[in-house]
């Protein structure tokens, strides 16, 4: 797009960061342009050096950082490879790396990184489960290999909640919803306002793949309950001898990057959890 952001806020009421001066750096919608505008060349210079990231190799092991599709030519100790990568993460978990060796057979080793979310993960070698050695936050495959070896290793990317260390103490009882290495977060243009008013069911997750969001968007469908605070309003109390209402609800979350873009609304990472009894 042609908008962005300088801060990333978890939470945004309007009326609120508008209204009040020390939140003047926080602002509502996106921007054209910021006076200080680090981010466009930020982004040019982390795409020029994409490659330093994606992979690296050290000895005679290649390190497989990112699961980013494209191909590799890599100089081992005992000769080169070709390695190449076809993957559609963090849409889903699986990826398919081919490895092409100059010679019919060469021994090296391959790491693979398991991100720490990913409790669970298969890996095969030529379609055979392959049992890898796991070392700080590596798989790593040290074996001989030859032409056209493809290696099929799923990750776990499901949908699930993250909760807060309680000493951040704006958090407690609250959690953030997030799926593989993508952050959500809930707003007003598909939850209505007042999103404080809201609590999360955090038993159960649906998916829910929109072909027309923003050129396709794996959304959150989560149930749980608001408050009925636009009755409460209505009476003109502050305080009252009443608890508040609650009504079953329907909430649907989105990738925190892609927020605001339907207009002007609230927005929430952290979200108010039913409290169990």
């Amino acid at each position: 797009g042609k908008h962005f952001f300088y801060v990333n806020p978890l939470e945004v009421v309007p009326e609120i960061a508008e209204s009040n001066p020390t939140m003047r750096h926080i602002k509502t919608q996106r921007q054209l342009w910021f006076g200080v505008a680090c981010c466009p060349p930020n982004i040019a210079r982390t795409l020029a050096s994409m490659q330093n990231y994606i992979c690296d190799i050290c000895d005679n092991t290649y390190f497989q950082n990112l699961f980013i599709a494209g191909k590799s030519h890599v100089n081992f100790e005992n000769g080169s490879a070709e390695v190449t990568t076809t993957a559609d993460y963090p849409t889903n978990g699986d990826v398919q790396i081919t490895v092409k060796p100059e010679k019919e057979t060469m021994h090296f080793c391959i790491a693979l990184r398991k991100p720490e979310f990913s409790k669970k993960y298969s890996l095969m070698i030529n379609g055979k489960m392959f049992e890898p050695i796991e070392k700080k936050g590596y798989l790593y495959l040290d074996r001989d290999w030859k032409s056209e070896d493809v290696i099929s290793y799923q990750m776990d990317v499901a949908f699930r909640f993250v909760y807060c260390n309680p000493r951040v103490r704006d958090n407690i009882g609250k959690v953030c919803l997030m799926r593989g290495p993508w952050v959500y977060c809930f707003e007003e243009a598909d939850n209505g306002s007042y999103l404080a008013a809201a609590q999360l069911n955090t038993t159960a997750v649906r998916e829910d793949y929109e072909d027309a969001l923003f050129g396709g968007t794996m959304c959150a469908i989560v149930s749980g309950k608001k408050a009925d605070f636009e009755e409460t309003a209505e009476q003109q109390m502050l305080y009252s001898d009443s608890a508040e209402t609650y009504s079953e609800h329907t909430f649907r979350a989105i990738p925190y990057c892609y927020w605001n873009n339907r207009g002007k609304g609230e927005m929430a990472v952290w979200m108010n959890k039913i409290q169990s009894v």
